[in-house]
């Protein structure tokens, strides 16, 4: 399942493109008062409040859209929000998984390719083996708040000694930059210990990932320049044509907005997503953008395809051919698609397979709500009792045409019903029933 194009059962089919992705989806531990274990999932989504969706019997159109949570390959909630809270136990690694639905399916199979894992968070956690003394009572932590001196006039914290073998102890978030910590020993008289041995931890914020991807293709170069917000630098990982993004090694490395690829060539689905990077961590959101390219280097910039298409038989042995396309949607992961200059009907002629090659006409076009068009075109006459299947493909005024391959059938009907027999009147009074 893609990340956040996958439609519920109660869908009839997914079309090419939605228009909207996932991206920025990172999980982070939420602030002290919720508590450890306690995180914040958040995400954006680039198509607003709405998706849309074909169901069958109905035209195209929007729902709202609905996020669901899975934490550790289990349903954990539904929001129409663009974050969730949740808790877990304490040092418990949580992963998760968003999936966008629409309002009427059920719950998505969950797919455990697709998840991240929460990031860490900007806490220092200390360990340590007490001493054998009879009389120990507690511990103090102090530091030097990042100073690069540490204070020993307040402790920082004190834990109980319970007789364990060894102990921890966990801050709370803490700003970026490096803290020297000392523990010190308390027995039950209030005797401590002098020590000042340290341990220096550097904590460095997660990066903020990147938003808004984007990619455009040039024909001429045969290359794609992908363009992001936010993220001081990335790394730029890809399929390299084939499958699923690999993160293992980055594509390219500390690079900014916008980034070119190499020359790509051959007949293949190639996808982009980048990760930002301060050096420290690298984050972990799987948003990408995807764009087919085949053999003649078009298919990038096809148009979007035709939907809802009717045959419905006509007098004399025609047909109505009809249904509707929208310069609206965009195509996979949102790129916008080039503008529709036609719509052309393509027919089988009765028999055989659809000629997608030759058109049999151009339908006319109707402008409706927005960038909808409907369209229609009526067909010459068949013969009686034949059936006719046709298809409809969008072309751009380069000519490039969307791939299409949808159908619909019609049975002619050139043969006009008999006349009436037995045909007679007569003259009848009015009643009060017949007035």
């Amino acid at each position: 399942m893609k990340w956040g194009s996958r439609w519920g059962d109660a869908w009839g089919r997914v079309e090419a493109g939605s228009t909207g992705s996932l991206l920025s989806i990172t999980a982070l531990e939420a602030e002290t008062s919720a508590g450890r274990g306690a995180y914040r999932l958040a995400w954006s989504w680039t198509g607003g409040g709405q998706k849309w969706g074909f169901r069958w019997g109905r035209r195209w159109g929007r729902a709202p859209v609905w996020f669901k949570v899975y934490v550790n390959g289990k349903l954990r909630g539904t929001t129409r929000e663009s974050e969730y809270r949740f808790q877990l136990a304490e040092d418990e690694d949580p992963r998760v998984s968003v999936v966008v639905v629409g309002p009427e399916n059920g719950d998505p199979e969950y797919d455990p390719s697709i998840e991240i894992t929460a990031v860490p968070g900007n806490r220092v956690k200390l360990t340590w083996t007490p001493p054998t003394n009879s009389d120990l009572d507690h511990f103090h932590v102090y530091y030097d708040a990042g100073s690069g001196t540490v204070s020993y006039t307040t402790p920082l914290a004190e834990v109980d000694a319970d007789g364990s073998a060894s102990y921890s102890w966990t801050s709370a978030p803490l700003a970026d930059g490096t803290y020297k910590f000392v523990v010190r020993s308390v027995d039950s008289a209030g005797n401590a210990d002098t020590n000042t041995t340290t341990v220096s931890v550097t904590i460095a914020s997660w990066p903020a990932a990147p938003t808004s991807l984007a990619y455009s293709y040039s024909a001429a170069t045969k290359k794609v320049t992908l363009t992001w917000s936010g993220g001081a630098t990335v790394n730029v990982y890809s399929n390299s044509g084939s499958g699923s993004i690999s993160y293992a090694a980055a594509e390219a490395s500390g690079v900014t907005s916008p980034w070119t690829s190499g020359v790509l060539t051959g007949a293949a689905t190639f996808k982009y997503g980048v990760r930002a990077d301060n050096g420290s961590y690298e984050e972990t959101n799987l948003a990408w953008v995807e764009f087919e390219l085949d053999a003649s280097e078009v298919e990038v910039n096809r148009p979007v395809s035709p939907y809802g298409l009717t045959v419905t038989p006509a007098a004399a042995g025609t047909f109505t051919v009809a249904g509707w396309v929208d310069c609206r949607r965009p195509t996979v992961n949102g790129r916008t698609p080039p503008a529709i200059a036609s719509v052309k009907i393509h027919t089988n002629a009765g028999s055989g397979s659809v000629d997608w090659t030759n058109a049999l006409g151009t339908a006319t076009l109707t402008r409706g709500e927005g960038g909808q068009y409907r369209f229609t075109y009526t067909t010459g006459a068949y013969a009686d009792k034949l059936s006719v299947t046709f298809g409809a493909r969008a072309y751009t005024s380069g000519s490039v045409a969307d791939d299409n391959t949808d159908t619909a059938s019609g049975t002619a009907d050139a043969t006009a019903p008999s006349a009436p027999t037995a045909l007679a009147g007569s003259a009848v009074s009015a009643t009060e029933s017949d007035r």
